[in-house]
């Protein structure tokens, strides 16, 4: 008779072990690119002075998840889905998207290595983060994107 406790911990160091050999497989994927070579360029954008209803219609549009709320090329908040639902359902739609928004975020670089932003990413629910250079919004990216990236890689190096 086997103990369930020993093939639990089986379980947990073989998945720790698999988890890890993909960790290295991405790293090694990524190693020599950076935000630029994957981020998003194309992407919906909120004005400060529109209102949840217009996030709500620019989530429809398009298959963004996530907005940017942009003043004059710089990013002044982020609008996740969450809490553009979240507004709707206490009936907020005509709230100006600043009064909802996200106002404290992590921003990255074009030239930040890929791999230490897919890292970070991991760590988080939900990644979003508008690109800069020179303080200018340049592009997007998220977990999807990042995942997408390593998966046409991973299909070129086949």
């Amino acid at each position: 008779m086997s103990n369930p406790f020993l093939v639990l911990i089986g379980l947990f160091v073989y998945f720790g072990a698999h988890a890890e050999a993909l960790s290295v497989e991405f790293n090694e994927l990524l190693r020599d690119y950076t935000v630029r070579n994957a981020m998003m360029t194309n992407f919906l954008t909120l004005a400060p002075t529109d209102n949840v209803q217009a996030a709500a219609d620019k989530l429809l549009a398009g298959s963004d998840q996530d907005l940017l709320v942009v003043d004059a090329e710089r990013v002044v908040g982020v609008m996740p889905r969450q809490l553009i639902l979240e507004a709707l359902r206490e009936k907020r739609q005509s709230a100006a998207v600043t009064e909802v928004m996200k106002r404290d975020f992590e921003t990255v670089q074009v030239g930040d290595k890929l791999s230490q932003v897919f890292a970070n990413a991991m760590q988080q629910s939900n990644a979003f983060y508008p690109v800069l250079e020179n303080n200018r919004l340049q592009g997007i990216i998220d977990l999807n994107n990042l995942t997408e990236f390593v998966a046409i890689r991973a299909a070129l190096s086949a």
